[in-house]
C-alpha cells in the first residue's frame, strides 16, 4: 500500500497514483476523501483506503468506491448508517490503536467491535485490520515497537477468532519495513520512503529522487555597510555580489532558514542565503561565484543534497518540506 496523502507529500498525487498504478501496486491510501475523489477523477482505479474521512462527505465513499478507515464507534455507525440508507454494502479497514494513541480502538474496545460488526451482517466487509508504529525509525525506541507489534497480534487474533475472517494485516510504515522484516504481514505500508527520503542510514539503495530548482532573476553589487532585505537583517561585511532568486516562504520555501542557516547551488558551488526569506524572493551571496548570471539555475535541493538537509536546517523533518511545497511550484515528472 502506497501511502499518497497531502498530493502524494507535496509531489503530485494523481501522477504518482497512475505510475504505481501501471506497476500494480495494491493499495494506496489517501487522508482525505477529497484526496481519494481527485484520484477517481483523474482515472485512477487502484483501491483506495481513505484514512481519516469526513462524516459530512461519506456519500462520496460510495459515488467513487473508497474505502473508509474505521477507529471509533462513532465513525463506525456513521458509515454503517450511510449503507444502510443507501443499500449498499461498504468496506472497511479497523484501525487498532497500539500505543500512537492518536486514532483506533483499544484492545479493550474489542469484544464490542466484534458484536457491533456481527450485527451489521451483510452490510459491511472487512479489507484489513492494521495500526501504526509510532517509532520505527528509532532504534532507542525497539522495545516499545516490539511492544506495539505484539499488542497488535492480540487485537487481530481476537478481531479474527471472534469473527471468524482472516483479513489483511498491516502495521509497517517505510521505516518500519526495512527495519521489522518479521512483521510484514499481508500487507505493508510506503509513505515517504517511496522517494528515498526520511531513511537514514537503514537502507543506502534508496535514492533520493526529487529537485528543487529555481533562477537568479537579478544580480546586484552592494557595497560594505549595506543592508540586505526585511528588518535589515543583514548587513554586507565588504563588497558584495547578492543573487536575487524567484522563490519564497509562499513557496515552501522555510522562512527560518535566512540568514546563512541554508544554502543553495550555484554552478555547483554554495550559495548561502543572506537576509530573511521573503515571500516570493530570497537573496543569496554569489559573490565568490564570479560566473553566476541572471537567468542562471540555482538548486535548493536534489539527488545529491537531498531535502533532508533543507529539513535540517529548518529544524524539522523531510515530510514538512515536501508537504508543504506550494501548488503554484510547477512539477515535473522524469520516467527512467
Amino acid at each position: 500500500m502506497a501511502v499518497i496523502k497531502a498530493s502524494a507529500y507535496g509531489s503530485g498525487s494523481v501522477e504518482i497514483a497512475r505510475f504505481l498504478e501501471f506497476f500494480k501496486l495494491d493499495y494506496l491510501a489517501v487522508a482525505l476523501i477529497d484526496e481519494g475523489v481527485e484520484l477517481r477523477k483523474g482515472g485512477v482505479n487502484l483501491p483506495i483506503l481513505v484514512l481519516n474521512p469526513d462524516s459530512n462527505e461519506l456519500d462520496d465513499l460510495f459515488e467513487f468506491d473508497l474505502e473508509p478507515e474505521v477507529y471509533s464507534f462513532r465513525v463506525l455507525g456513521q458509515v454503517l448508517g450511510k449503507a444502510r440508507q443507501r443499500g449498499k454494502r461498504i468496506r472497511v479497514h479497523i484501525k487498532a490503536n497500539t500505543g500512537m494513541n492518536r486514532l483506533g480502538f483499544d484492545e479493550a474496545d474489542i469484544p464490542q467491535l466484534i458484536s457491533t460488526i456481527r450485527e451489521a451482517g451483510e452490510t459491511v466487509e472487512i479489507g484489513s485490520v492494521f495500526s501504526h508504529l509510532s517509532s520505527s525509525d528509532m532504534p532507542g525506541e525497539d522495545d516499545y515497537s516490539r511492544f506495539q507489534i505484539g499488542q497488535f497480534e492480540r487485537i487481530y487474533g481476537a478481531v479474527s477468532s471472534g469473527l471468524g475472517i482472516q483479513p489483511a494485516r498491516h502495521i509497517l510504515n517505510s521505516s518500519g519495513i526495512l527495519r521489522f522484516p518479521e512483521a510484514t504481514y499481508e500487507m505493508v505500508r510506503i509513505g515517504i520512503g517511496l522517494y528515498g527520503v526520511g531513511m537514514g542510514a537503514h537502507n543506502k539503495a534508496l535514492m533520493p529522487v526529487h529537485s528543487m530548482r529555481t533562477r537568479i532573476v537579478q544580480i546586484r553589487e552592494v557595497r560594505q555597510g549595506a543592508s540586505i532585505g526585511y528588518a535589515r537583517a543583514f548587513r554586507a561585511d565588504g563588497p558584495m555580489r547578492i543573487a536575487t532568486l524567484n522563490l519564497g516562504y509562499a513557496d515552501g520555501l522555510p522562512r527560518n532558514v535566512g540568514n546563512g542557516r541554508y544554502a543553495f547551488t550555484v554552478h555547483g558551488q554554495a550559495a548561502p542565503i543572506v537576509g530573511n526569506v521573503c515571500m516570493d524572493l530570497v537573496m543569496c551571496d554569489v559573490t565568490h561565484i564570479p560566473g553566476a548570471r541572471e537567468g542562471d539555475e540555482a538548486w535548493v535541493f536534489d539527488m545529491k543534497k537531498s531535502c533532508e538537509a533543507l529539513a535540517e536546517a529548518a529544524g524539522t523533518i523531510p515530510y514538512e518540506i515536501l508537504s508543504r511545497i506550494a501548488p503554484r511550484v510547477k512539477r515535473i515528472f522524469h520516467y527512467a
